[in-house]
């Protein structure tokens, strides 16, 4: 390959002359908007799949990408938009990143495990900032509270936004820091940051740890991943409000949680399949959780009638 002497690379390092008259250069840098999961033979939609198109209007059509679709085939082809491994478009945008539109996309489908992975492909030992709000929204609708709150400790831009004070607080309460999680909520009440009544409630009940009771539950909240992170840490049971949710992420998220009576999950699942809102393989994998002893699956066999209607496979 041919140098330009005096040139420098993407890294801003100048190349190295040996004596011999060979350049040296570190290796260009590969941009942090190329990265995917998918590549041709996984299934991806091409390395040119953005030939053609500048960043700024790659970025404005993934951040207009809907979260609901009438057919599983869409989402399927949007899962692979947001994954594939491609070239990226040309040009700057100052407002957004490729990268972080592919991953909030992917949380918004409920795809977390999906997003977590992309993120994980751009940078394996920690979550960049701009990453770190759609990446903590993916742990938490995963159930997992912790790797959540292991990146919001390492969230250096500051907890200025209501995003970031109220997952603060669960992962306070999570921590058994009750005491740092009310003065937390106190903070917010003072400053009238717009925390819904729900979470409030919620989450002062569970700082100073007593119990959620029903009818904290029965006052319906916003079916949001910070909502359904808090009641994940208060391991209540997930309120229909909030099982009824036609938004994607949570309603995958809570049929997949573990604090869903099994009958009201599966009720949920296949009204949900019927809505064209979830396949018959994610209807499948609820039954597949349930953890049905022989001896139950033969008294059904023998006497089916006795069976509650949404156990029938």
């Amino acid at each position: 390959e041919t140098e330009v002497p005096g040139a420098t690379d993407q890294l801003g390092t100048p190349p190295v002359e040996t004596p011999g008259g060979v350049l040296i250069r570190s290796l260009d840098a590969v941009a942090e908007d190329a990265v995917g999961v998918l590549s041709a033979a996984d299934g991806s939609l091409g390395d040119d799949m953005w030939d053609g198109t500048d960043r700024a209007t790659a970025i404005r059509l993934l951040e207009a990408l809907p979260a609901s679709y009438p057919y599983s085939e869409a989402r399927a082809l949007t899962r692979r938009l947001l994954l594939s491994i491609a070239t990226p478009p040309t040009g700057a945008s100052e407002t957004s990143s490729l990268l972080a539109a592919r991953v909030a996309g992917l949380v918004t489908i409920g795809a977390p495990d999906d997003a977590i992975e992309l993120a994980r492909a751009a940078s394996s030992r920690a979550v960049p900032d701009h990453l770190a709000r759609a990446v903590i929204s993916a742990h938490f609708l995963d159930g997992d509270i912790g790797a959540g709150c292991d990146v919001l400790a390492r969230f250096e831009v500051g907890y200025v936004e209501l995003f970031w004070q109220k997952a603060l607080v669960v992962c306070q309460i999570a921590e058994d820091k009750g005491a740092e999680a009310s003065l937390g909520l106190d903070l917010l009440r003072e400053e009238g940051g717009g925390v819904d009544r729900f979470f409030e409630n919620i989450a002062y009940t569970v700082a100073a740890g007593s119990p959620v009771t029903p009818e904290q539950l029965d006052e319906a909240g916003s079916a949001d991943v910070l909502n359904f992170a808090l009641l994940t840490v208060a391991e209540a049971e997930l309120p229909d409000w909030l099982l009824e949710s036609d938004d994607p992420a949570i309603l995958r998220a809570a049929l997949a949680s573990p604090h869903v009576d099994p009958l009201r999950k599966l009720a949920r699942a296949h009204g949900a399949m019927l809505a064209g809102q979830i396949t018959a393989v994610e209807v499948v994998a609820v039954y597949e959780g349930l953890e049905t002893d022989p001896e139950a699956a033969a008294a059904a066999l023998l006497d089916p009638d006795s069976v509650e209607r949404d156990l029938w496979l």
